[in-house]
């Protein structure tokens, strides 16, 4: 589940280059394939499912960001982010919304995404993710990501009020 968490984040290509592996792994241990499916819900209602997610934690900011955009694209961007990003792995059953910020915060550590950051630290706030949660997931993350990914993720955090 966290492998296709990543996918809003990094893209499918190497989202389904990962879950190749992990599939591999699975057969090599005989973990049966396909896995339970972890949406409960049919395609025509991942918008508002989607939204139900996304508004309590993030509101309209991206629709907001984004209003400059061209009238059809400023109404598809945020939609194709509720839809695909909340709608299509948010929702899915088989991570809590705690654990999946924190995940997400960690993904957007490792891409060195700051500004994402910023937003991704307060919804973890939102979803009752402490910021002692937040620095330990970070400094957990260290090894695998370097001092500069974490500092500034860190830094992002401590300015992201201002």
């Amino acid at each position: 589940e966290a492998l296709y968490q990543c996918a809003p984040f990094i893209g499918y290509p190497r989202t389904l280059n990962a879950i190749a592996v992990l599939n591999e792994v699975f057969e090599a241990r005989e973990i049966k394939l396909p896995l339970e499916n972890q949406v409960d819900f049919e395609d025509e209602l991942r918008y508002e499912k989607g939204l139900e997610i996304q508004m309590p934690i993030y509101g309209t900011e991206i629709k907001e960001r984004y209003s400059y955009l061209p009238n059809q694209m400023a109404e598809a961007l945020p939609r194709f982010l509720t839809e695909w990003g909340f709608g299509d792995f948010y929702a899915r059953k088989a991570l809590d919304i705690q654990t999946r910020e924190l995940l997400v915060l960690c993904i957007l550590t490792a891409l060195n995404a700051t500004t994402q950051i910023k937003a991704h630290s307060l919804g973890n706030i939102k979803v009752g993710n402490a910021l002692e949660v937040q620095y330990a997931a970070l400094i957990h993350c260290l090894p695998y990501l370097g001092f500069p990914c974490i500092f500034n993720a860190l830094n992002a955090i401590r300015t992201r009020d201002e």
